[in-house]
């Protein structure tokens, strides 16, 4: 039994010896490996869904051999191998979201990491439109808040402002 404390490759000998005094050797090379150390981060910091989300695993190394494959397990169902440590992802809905990532090495040794993504809903769209196009004074205007778009959510409160110092708040209750 031996403990190799470093990677690299070693000439090992063994000697053998009969009673009678008589020896035959063997010498064999070893290649002592390792795993690989996985690291990886992501940008935007605090992703929104519908959103690409780029996840960097370039700090991670191959300690034995070099890289040959990563494979992301994003978490929401999606599975993809790349030979590439970048990667763009969208999630489609917010949520935590467990990623992890597994590195594979030249000599067929592989890590995994896990980490935690919080993806936030993406803040709905604002849009109205106004009738008639070009009004007079003191004529009514009717506003149209439904081109707004809940993006994930939904809406709950419709606040207007209509410049002329006066506004309107609309709660939606279900």
């Amino acid at each position: 039994v031996h403990l190799y404390t470093d990677i690299g490759n070693y000439t090992v000998t063994l000697t053998v010896t009969d009673n009678d005094g008589l020896s035959a050797w063997s010498v064999k090379t070893i290649r002592v490996v390792t795993y690989p150390i996985v690291e990886f981060d992501w940008t935007p910091l605090s992703p929104q869904s519908t959103k690409p989300v780029t996840f960097n695993a370039s700090l991670s190394k191959a300690n034995s051999g070099v890289i040959v494959g990563y494979t992301w397990n994003f978490g929401d169902g999606n599975l993809t191998t790349t030979i590439d440590p970048i990667i763009i992802h969208v999630y489609t809905f917010y949520g935590n979201y467990s990623v992890t990532l597994t590195v594979l090495n030249s000599e067929g040794l592989s890590t995994n990491k896990t980490r935690i993504i919080n993806v936030a809903g993406c803040p709905p769209k604002a849009d109205f439109t106004w009738s008639p196009t070009t009004p007079r004074e003191n004529e009514i205007v009717t506003f149209d808040a439904s081109p707004s778009k809940p993006n994930g959510g939904v809406i709950a409160f419709y606040e207007w402002d209509f410049g002329d110092g006066t506004s309107s708040g609309i709660t939606i209750t279900k």
